[in-house]
């Protein structure tokens, strides 16, 4: 069952989370920025990743160049179990995936697993996350644009806790409609118009 969206008291340190693959794809690069922009704006702001990838030694090299190994830290990689314990303590799942000709198409794992566990989300406006999740289920920013990816971080650290929970639980109906009945149709009409 989804866990309730989270109803912590809103601390002074806004605490997001990614887990996942560290490649190219999936915009951490363009989301160590938009933290190291958001916390140049003011925003106490900080970031752990948990996992492992190709990027990897790239992003430490930014994390240092940009001066944030105090905001940002690379956590490494965390078992199943351990992430259900500590991924519902953050107070936003990001997950940065970076728009192209592909990724438009794709819906991120990660992003159900967040709202599953009661967390908001920030993503980047791509259609099919916004197909799937019409705002305001989600935060959204502009795409391959750590800028507005800031912007997104400084709006979500002014909301209460109660307006952040209002965003998990408009998030957590649309997850609720994503069942293999109803996506049936729309998989087999993709299957007829390709192979037609």
């Amino acid at each position: 069952p989804q866990l309730p969206p989270r109803l912590l008291p809103v601390g002074p340190q806004l605490r997001l989370v990614y887990h996942g693959t560290l490649t190219y794809m999936y915009g951490l690069d363009l989301a160590i920025a938009g933290v190291g922009a958001a916390r140049a704006s003011g925003a106490d702001v900080r970031f752990d990743i948990f996992g492992d990838g190709p990027q990897r030694n790239a992003l430490v090299e930014q994390i240092e160049r940009l001066s944030l190994t105090d905001a940002v830290s690379l956590q490494g990689v965390a078992s199943a179990t351990q992430l259900r314990e500590k991924l519902p303590s953050y107070d936003a799942g990001l997950v940065p995936t970076r728009g192209d000709a592909m990724t438009r198409y794709s819906l991120s794992t990660k992003l159900l697993e967040y709202v599953h566990l009661g967390i908001p989300v920030l993503a980047p406006a791509l259609m099919t996350y916004e197909e799937y999740f019409p705002a305001p289920a989600l935060l959204y920013y502009q795409p391959n644009n750590s800028a507005a990816l800031a912007e997104a971080i400084l709006h979500l650290a002014q909301l209460s806790a109660t307006q952040r929970a209002e965003h998990v639980t408009i998030a957590q109906r649309s997850l609720a409609t994503l069942t293999w009945e109803s996506e049936r149709s729309r998989l087999h009409a993709i299957y007829r118009e390709l192979i037609g």
